[in-house]
């Protein structure tokens, strides 16, 4: 979980961010279930929350995008983007790209994965740094 010194400043991810107050109560809730075995925590949420909320948070083990989160997938997933100006025929190296998250750029790059690919390939046109390469780009 993140922090946010104002939820209204503008960040992406600051509407669910929680405040430093709101972390360190986080905090305290974990440290107090550490404590606690994993039935009795539980029931203590199911109490203050609803079983129904509860077993929602807990989901079914199974990762999936909720609807909320896939309106700002492409932006919040980290890819391989630029972090200097890169100029045609120049090589792509681990000083030129970085994996990052693109956040309101809206041209993230590839996925991660392909990283060890592009590395050492020339770039087929000039790409300012904070750019998403993409396939086309190599």
């Amino acid at each position: 979980k993140h922090i946010c010194l104002e939820r209204d400043a503008g960040g992406l991810d600051d509407p669910i961010a929680l405040t430093a107050d709101d972390f360190a109560a986080l905090c305290r809730a974990v440290r107090n279930a550490e404590k606690t075995n994993p039935a009795d925590t539980i029931r203590e949420l199911e109490g203050a929350y609803g079983a129904e909320r509860v077993a929602r948070v807990l989901g079914d083990g199974r990762k999936t995008l909720a609807a909320s989160e896939a309106a700002n997938y492409d932006t919040t997933r980290r890819s391989i983007m630029t972090v200097a100006d890169v100029r045609r025929g120049e090589a792509f190296s681990r000083r030129n790209t970085a994996l990052l998250r693109s956040e309101k750029n809206l041209s993230p790059g590839l996925h991660p994965r392909y990283l060890p690919v592009i590395l050492g390939r020339p770039a087929r046109h000039d790409l300012p740094s904070g750019a998403g390469i993409r396939w086309e780009d190599i």
